[in-house]
């Protein structure tokens, strides 16, 4: 007798008692609860909801954003061959202030637009996506990394001053009056 390593493997049994192929639950798709299945969607206005965490923001290579509460709406208005949808991401995310480097949680509210069409190629390249036959589902995770990280503004500081590292805040201000001993500069 001896023991077996734990793996990630789950293993199935059909009804039979013959196991089936395994699969492995490193392999899950994370990303599926970010896509909306539009085939069977009867025309007009949908709405879905879904939750972004860190998760989500760590299965992409280069993203900014490591800590974030997010929720996002989707309103989804089928229209014939044509889907709209409304994209709102409300919820915080966590940056480092510009002005002392300390973590700090922004309240962040965003909202933007993915219009995409049916038609007989895939090109997800331009302002308007047209999705070949051969897709089923609208996949709305990149368009929600983008819009999370559109969201952020260029300066990110505290809102307070005062919530600042009051270390990091003396040392930005440089060295004190104290030193009289120094021998002035030469203005030229």
């Amino acid at each position: 007798f001896h023991q077996r390593k734990p793996t990630n493997q789950c293993w199935l049994f059909n009804l039979f008692g013959v196991p089936l192929p395994s699969r492995n639950l490193d392999e899950v798709d994370h990303l599926a609860p970010y896509r909306i299945a539009f085939e069977g969607l009867k025309p007009g206005r949908h709405d879905f909801q879904m939750e972004v965490d860190q998760k989500f923001f760590g299965l992409f290579p280069h993203s900014e954003i490591e800590q974030a509460k997010l929720s996002v709406d989707v309103h989804l208005e089928k229209l014939g061959n044509q889907l709209d949808c409304q994209v709102r991401l409300q919820g915080t995310i966590e940056v480092a202030c510009d002005r002392c480097l300390g973590l700090f949680e922004l309240e962040t509210d965003f909202e933007d637009r993915v219009i995409a069409k049916l038609g007989e190629e895939t090109d997800l390249d331009g302002d308007v996506w047209i999705l070949g036959p051969e897709l089923h589902e609208l996949d709305l995770s990149q368009p929600i990394f983008e819009f999370a990280h559109l969201a952020l503004p260029t300066r990110r500081i505290h809102p307070d001053e005062s919530d600042c590292d009051p270390d990091m805040l003396d040392r930005l201000e440089g060295p004190g009056d104290g030193n009289d001993d120094e021998e002035p500069m030469d203005p030229r």
